[in-house]
């Protein structure tokens, strides 16, 4: 047996804890940095004729990509940051939303800071990308042809007199051939039709005078403005198109003096008889105690002969105003301009839910509405659903009519 000395055994051990530092060195172990850096890849997207797959890779905290590959060849491209990729119906484009740097926006200081998101348009044959800024939400025509952009909205933008007016922001028709774009301003809502012969669109504007629901016939050179219905300082909102009878649908609501939305009529609309629109309900025809909300479902069954929507309860209105209070000597002492600014929320036994948790349930259901539909045969309205049948599944219904 072989005995070591004091010495050559401490020799010993100052080797080994070397060689396992050396070691550690050379095999770093996997840190919470790693993990937040540790990619997957989401949102598989392939393109109609299975020609083009996509998806993105994020990391758990960062920035992600958009990875596009060929399934044809070994052409493969990347949208740094991109997310939500469309391909087009022929293939030859792919769209992805940009977000902005992560870093960037964590160091913003409040909402309005914020940088906004970025588009990437992107011609597949050759990976020639188009960048905008300032982009909200976009869609390709189904024949391809066509591809339109909605910005984000300018919160400086509002009406002078109604302050809490819905004001549109711009949308941009792009012809993918040639390049060339219209601009539409003040647009709200947008949607192609299924045979990509129209683009409807609706429009609030900040003086009223462009209020109203137009189209853009997509099949004529120059794609000309059609108006389908305008009127000043209304609200045209829920377009819906039938792809079965090609006819339209939506909803127009009168605006309060301040701006926000009240009682809502649902119209249809014939492109057989542009000239023409229908009242399928009247805001005055309602039934006794509800409206047709402005944030709505329009969904017509397969056959479009029904059409589904939402009534709202009168009695589920928004009209509690949250205006600052300004004391005068006259008010200083009166008890409603107190308690404008309470901060206690008190509780009866006989009220159904809590204080806090009312102030919850409103803030998650002060938009719901109850289910009724129009049937264009009889030109007849039946109100499904009411407070006491809350729940009807809509989906279900459109495949059973």
């Amino acid at each position: 047996m072989i005995k070591l000395s004091k010495q050559n055994m401490i020799g010993l051990m100052l080797i080994m804890i070397l060689s396992v530092s050396v070691y550690a060195q050379k095999k770093k172990a996997f840190s919470f940095e790693d993990a937040m850096k540790f990619r997957d890849l989401r949102s598989v997207v392939v393109s109609d004729n299975g020609n083009w797959v996509g998806y993105t890779s994020n990391p758990d905290r960062g920035d992600g990509d958009v990875f596009i590959h060929s399934l044809k060849d070994s052409a493969k491209y990347s949208i740094p940051r991109g997310q939500r990729l469309v391909f087009s119906n022929d293939e030859n484009y792919a769209a992805s939303i940009v977000l902005p740097k992560q870093i960037e926006t964590e160091n913003a200081k409040t909402a309005k800071d914020k940088p906004k998101n970025g588009l990437s348009l992107m011609r597949l044959k050759d990976g020639n990308k188009t960048d905008f800024e300032n982009v909200n939400k976009f869609e390709f025509s189904n024949d391809s042809k066509w591809f339109d952009y909605l910005k984000n909205k300018n919160e400086d933008l509002k009406s002078e007199k109604m302050k809490k007016k819905i004001i549109g922001s711009e949308l941009n028709l792009r012809h993918l051939n040639s390049g060339t774009e219209i601009k539409i301003d003040f647009v709200t809502e947008f949607v192609f039709d299924s045979l990509s012969k129209y683009l409807f669109y609706t429009v609030s504007s900040v003086d009223g005078k462009r209020d109203g629901i137009y189209a853009r016939e997509l099949n004529i050179e120059f794609a000309p403005e059609l108006t389908i219905k305008s009127s000043e300082n209304e609200l045209y909102s829920n377009i819906c198109w039938s792809n079965t009878t090609n006819i339209l649908a939506y909803i127009v609501s009168t605006l309060t003096k301040d701006g926000k939305p009240n009682n809502g009529s649902l119209l249809i609309w014939n492109p057989m008889q542009p000239a023409k629109t229908q009242f399928a309900l009247a805001s005055g025809s309602t039934p006794k105690d509800w409206y047709i909300h402005h944030k709505n479902q329009l969904k017509w069954t397969f056959d479009g002969k029904k059409l589904f929507f939402g009534l709202k309860p009168v009695s589920e209105k928004d009209t509690l105003e949250k205006e600052k209070i300004k004391f005068t000597d006259s008010t200083f002492y009166n008890s409603d301009s107190i308690l404008t600014k309470r901060d206690i929320l008190v509780w009866h036994w006989n009220d159904p839910r809590i204080s806090t948790n009312q102030v919850v349930w409103w803030n998650e259901n002060k938009d719901r509405t109850f289910t009724a539909v129009y049937d264009r045969t009889t030109q007849k309205v039946t109100q499904l659903a009411d407070l006491k049948i809350l729940i009807l599944q809509l989906e279900r219904m459109t495949l059973l009519i």
